[in-house]
């Protein structure tokens, strides 16, 4: 249940950040050829892209036409670490934009960034992504005592498998990673796996057309 837990947040993460017009995205050899292709007939020019992890950003010009662009995604030892890297970058950006466009309840996005990125970056017994990092170690190692036949797994076990969606302002992020380390990684994978729902539901409000996102995320719903 942990794991499944983790991969929630994860999966979460990323439609956040979709849902904001950026994300990541891997690109194999035949798709960067075909994509070169397209460049060169374009533009004359040749892109000389090459198989990777890439960020993409959609941006809206003034003429209402649409730019992506692509760029080679952040370091990381891993898969997982580079997109929380990407992801805490990404957070802190619009923390900025909040700040620099006078948003309204700019200071408190901003210490909800802060607060959240906190709980991805090392401690001092890491050098890697906490939150990674401590998949890791629960998956691999065997690590914090949450494998049977250890007491704790039950405990752990049972309040994961009765959690379900609440309002992501209710969640507390403030636990101790070093003292409360499960509990700690528990909040943040709630935390993200409800935020993503929250936010789903704030644009469904807004998108009416029959084929939009509002009218299938409503469908989906109605599954549960």
């Amino acid at each position: 249940p942990l794991l499944k837990l983790y991969y929630s947040g994860f999966f979460a993460a990323h439609s956040i950040m979709r849902s904001l017009g950026e994300g990541l995205i891997r690109l194999a050899r035949e798709q960067v050829r075909n994509l070169d292709d397209i460049i060169k007939i374009s533009t004359g020019n040749s892109a000389s892209l090459k198989p990777g992890m890439f960020i993409f950003r959609l941006s809206q010009n003034l003429d209402r036409t649409l730019t992506v662009t692509l760029s080679p995604q952040n370091g990381g030892s891993g898969v997982h670490e580079s997109f929380w890297l990407n992801f805490a970058d990404f957070l802190e950006r619009l923390s900025v934009n909040a700040v620099q466009t006078g948003a309204p309840d700019a200071n408190i996005f901003v210490a909800g960034v802060h607060e959240f990125v906190s709980i991805l970056k090392p401690d001092s017994t890491r050098r890697s992504v906490w939150y990674s990092a401590l998949r890791n170690e629960i998956n691999y190692q065997h690590k914090h005592g949450v494998w049977f036949p250890q007491k704790y797994t039950k405990n752990i076990n049972n309040n994961i498998l009765n959690m379900h969606h609440v309002n992501s302002k209710s969640i507390r992020l403030d636990i101790s990673r070093s003292k409360f380390p499960i509990e700690s990684f528990v909040a943040a994978s709630h935390f993200l796996a409800s935020l993503n729902y929250d936010l789903a539901d704030f644009i469904a409000e807004r998108s009416t057309s029959s084929l939009a996102f509002g009218a299938k995320w409503r469908r989906l719903k109605s599954l549960f």
